[in-house]
């Protein structure tokens, strides 16, 4: 059995690792041996004290195991170990696990740095409590918060906001984007989501999950290349709609929302 570790990473409630992918490349592994052999996952708190000395704590232990192979990918997708302390569950980890000759071409795939913008946001003056207030878009992801102030007319709904700052995140897994897994708790796993704040309100007055972002839907990229002189191997734009809703309330339950954000993800 071989046995590899992560590098120690900043824990903000949900770490992604960005250690090399040579790192976890097991060799030849017959089909067979892979299907049937779980995968065993240990999660390590490290403590770090002021004089430089670490010290290492196991929170839990999990396993994965793939059902299926499809086109080399282990199934389901992602495979995700729950961490559990005996009994008690402490974290879930996911996987991207595959059977290929050569796999890091598919992993590349997977692995980008983005630069988010937010190019139009309406708002219904009933979602509004001061107009003269400032407005702000909160980003939630990957355990962080990032703010985007918002500026533009706020007493008319004919012009649109917009968002003044674009957020670049560095390379990592483009499913880091997408909902929880159906099965992980809410405090286990955190979804990417959209906050709107007004003024020095601490409460949020409108949020939303963000939706699944099609990356490599042709439709919904189709035509957004960035440039007028792009090449095949440069930047994409993949446009996106995010539908906020007053807190409690949502599509589920009806109601109509509040905010409606332009939202663009260059790849």
């Amino acid at each position: 059995d071989r046995e590899v570790e992560t590098s120690p990473h900043p824990n903000w409630g949900q770490v992604q690792f960005k250690d090399q992918i040579g790192k976890f490349n097991f060799g030849q592994i017959p089909e067979k041996a892979l299907v049937k052999t779980p995968v065993q996952v240990t999660l390590i708190e490290v403590h770090t004290a002021p004089d430089g000395v670490s010290t290492e704590k196991v929170l839990g232990i999990g396993s994965v195991k793939c059902s299926a192979l499809l086109n080399g990918e282990c199934h389901p997708s992602p495979p995700l170990a729950v961490i559990k302390d005996g009994a008690i569950e402490v974290a879930a980890v996911e996987f991207a696990i595959l059977w290929q000759e050569n796999p890091a071409p598919w992993f590349a795939s997977k692995i980008r740095g983005e630069t988010v913008t937010f190019p139009k946001v309406l708002i219904k003056q009933d979602a509004i409590h001061d107009e003269e207030s400032e407005l702000s878009l909160h980003l939630v992801h990957g355990g962080q918060t990032y703010t985007i102030p918002v500026e533009g007319d706020v007493k008319t709904q004919k012009t649109a906001l917009h968002g003044t700052t674009a957020i670049e995140f560095g390379p990592a897994f483009l499913e880091s984007w997408m909902p929880c897994p159906v099965g992980v708790t809410d405090n286990k796993c955190e979804s990417p989501r959209l906050e709107l704040y007004q003024g020095s309100q601490t409460s949020a007055i409108a949020i939303a999950n963000l939706p699944p972002i099609e990356w490599t839907s042709q439709t919904a990229m189709h035509g957004t290349r960035a440039g007028p002189f792009s090449s095949a191997g440069s930047a994409l734009i993949v446009p996106s709609e995010v539908a906020l809703y007053k807190p409690g309330t949502g599509r589920e339950t009806g109601t109509e929302a509040v905010c409606f954000v332009d939202m663009n993800t260059k790849v």
